[in-house]
């Protein structure tokens, strides 16, 4: 206790915490309540609620036991997520298409962002996605919220950028400090913007199975069968449908038994398959004119891969001359799964020249395929070793010449000069 004199108190004590300060005393704050004990009953006979001290080991600083009726919120393990999260629920949407002339500064500014706030959200994606990076017919994804400094205008909370494919890029999201933080990863409440506003029919098509009750295990197997001939990153259209039917009494998918037939119509063109027993005792999907769900080699051996170049004479990305391009490139994310396209027998798996980590596979009646630019060879790629149709052989990678993690894939047939 200290006497004020003239019983005025100061304007200041002159006295201020740096944040260090702040956060230890924070700290401490919190390990007191990290040590309390449960909450005491009301002090014996008082009738009123008491602050009693724990035990203690003489040297330690006594520490005070929780009140009656407090309640102590623990930290969770992102608070930055949290907060992000509680600021885009009540955040307005506003989606930005990309124009022939813009610039990454203009949209931010078009949707209201000040010009400092603006060159911070593209400092903060910078790591990612540079002004140069912005092409025509891309999406921005703005979440805005009202701005501390002027209620009447919006300010973003979390910018997120689409390819003209509809995929993902980068985004970019304020964290409690008011600092903006870039990330490759998919929020999880964000809705990909595509080229249009319908889902993609592996979406729809998933969606729906599991409506329906099927397991996952059973969508996985419809969609191995359809694979072959339907495109899932396509665009769903009115009337496309799937029909299934199973053995069994059961009324439900989790219920039922042994896949039996399967039927999809997409864009109005039906594909119909039937499970069938061959003479050697072979289980597979067949067609009513028995011909297999199955393609003797698959198209796109790269899981979710994205055709970026095809076969025949083209501008060499790094030599940059005209030479003829032997093979198809597919784009994915490093460490991807390369599929093999065919049944057949390793030739070749090792570092081959511009294709870096390379693997030739042998299939059947003369045909064979290659897989090159991979970060790596799956366990048992070696050459002599029977490989099936689909069977992971590789990983994506940028091995050799190579402007990105991709895999270049080449077919052929030993009876021909014909090279894809």
């Amino acid at each position: 206790m200290v006497d004020v004199p003239g019983g005025l108190l100061p304007a200041t004590d002159d006295i201020e915490l740096d944040p260090d300060q702040v956060d230890g005393l924070v700290l401490r704050a919190a390990e007191n309540f990290a040590y309390a004990e449960s909450p005491q009953a009301f002090g014996e006979g008082q009738g009123e609620a008491t602050l009693q001290l724990a035990s203690y080991r003489p040297g330690e600083v006594e520490r005070p036991r929780f009140l009656p009726n407090t309640t102590v919120i623990e930290k969770v393990a992102d608070e930055d997520e949290v907060f992000q999260e509680s600021q885009v629920a009540n955040a307005e949407t506003k989606v930005m298409t990309v124009g022939k002339n813009d610039t990454l500064l203009g949209v931010m500014l078009k949707v209201g962002a000040s010009k400092d706030l603006a060159t911070e959200l593209i400092d903060s994606l910078d790591a990612v996605f540079g002004p140069e990076d912005l092409k025509p017919k891309q999406k921005i994804d703005f979440r805005l919220v009202e701005s501390v400094a002027d209620s009447e205008l919006k300010e973003p909370v979390r910018v997120s950028i689409f390819g003209t494919d509809g995929k993902h890029i980068v985004t970019t999201a304020r964290n409690r400090d008011g600092d903006y933080l870039a990330s490759t990863t998919v929020p999880a409440d964000e809705v990909v913007v595509t080229a249009s506003n319908r889902a993609s029919l592996y979406q729809s098509f998933y969606k729906s199975a599991l409506d329906q009750k099927l397991p996952p295990d059973v969508i996985l197997k419809l969609l191995r069968v359809h694979s072959y001939d339907v495109d899932f990153k396509q665009k769903v259209h009115s009337g496309d449908t799937f029909e299934v039917f199973f053995d069994g009494e059961g009324t439900s998918g989790d219920q039922a038994g042994e896949l039996l037939y399967t039927s999809m119509t997409v864009a109005g063109e039906t594909r119909k398959f039937y499970r069938f027993r061959t003479p050697d005792n072979t289980i597979d999907f067949y067609d009513e004119n028995g011909s297999s769900a199955k393609k003797f080699l698959m198209r796109n051996p790269v899981k979710g891969g994205r055709f970026t170049s095809g076969f025949g004479n083209r501008r060499h990305p790094l030599l940059r001359r005209i030479r003829m391009h032997t093979g198809v490139d597919w784009a994915a994310p490093r460490g991807t799964p390369i599929l093999a396209a065919g049944d057949g027998t390793i030739e070749m798996a090792e570092r081959h020249g511009g294709y870096g980590n390379y693997v030739r596979i042998r299939h059947a009646n003369g045909f064979a395929t290659a897989y090159g630019h991979m970060t790596r060879f799956a366990s048992g790629s070696k050459p002599g070793a029977r490989v099936k149709q689909g069977q992971i052989i590789g990983y994506v990678g940028s091995t050799g010449r190579s402007t990105g993690p991709t895999c270049t894939t080449k077919s052929w047939s030993t009876t021909s000069s014909s090279t894809r």
